[in-house]
């Protein structure tokens, strides 16, 4: 492993970064060093840094304008030619011969692939979320006192249920008070 810094690795790695989307595990394997020597040269070297980031942010850019290329290639529908050829032997004059055929294919578009763009495009129009408004209101809703009140007439069993079922209750102030007063 190289420990030393070195300005040849440096513009190698940056080279690494620029060309595909390895993993800072991937390029240290590569370059022979470790990833805590990697993270080191760039908490030290601000060259190095800055570089690291400048390779990245191009990288991220590239790929992203091919991933939104390939998705107008699905939204669209592929045309695609497919050429099949077939070579064959005449056995009397054994002359060689090739048959081709080219078929014209259109291939749909991609429902997925057109939902997450106009998901993402147009979220105020197309969410992908389903949301629910639920507006509830009680207006006999039971209080504390009340419940304290229908308790003293309960005997052990029912008191017993009634334990069972304030477990659970959701609500720990009402839990609270419950358990406070019993």
């Amino acid at each position: 492993m190289k420990l030393k810094y070195d300005t040849i690795i440096h513009k190698e790695i940056v080279d690494l970064l620029l060309q595909d989307t390895f993993t800072i595990h991937e390029i240290c394997d590569m370059k022979q060093i470790s990833c805590y020597t990697y993270h080191n040269w760039i908490k030290k070297y601000a060259s190095f840094s800055n570089d690291i980031k400048k390779a990245r942010e191009s990288c991220r850019a590239r790929l992203a304008k091919r991933a939104k290329n390939s998705l107008e290639r699905l939204i669209d529908g592929v045309d695609t030619k497919e050429i099949k050829t077939k070579n064959w032997v005449d056995r009397k004059t054994k002359e060689e011969f090739a048959d081709v055929e080219v078929t014209q294919k259109t291939g749909r578009p991609d429902t997925t692939a057109v939902i997450f763009a106009l998901c993402n495009l147009d979220p105020e129009n197309w969410k992908n979320r389903q949301t629910q408004q639920i507006e509830m209101s009680n207006t006999d809703a039971l209080s504390i006192d009340d419940i304290n009140n229908g308790m003293k007439d309960l005997d052990d069993d029912e008191l017993r249920v009634f334990l069972k079922a304030s477990k659970k209750i959701k609500d720990s102030s009402i839990r609270k008070d419950l358990d406070a007063n019993i």
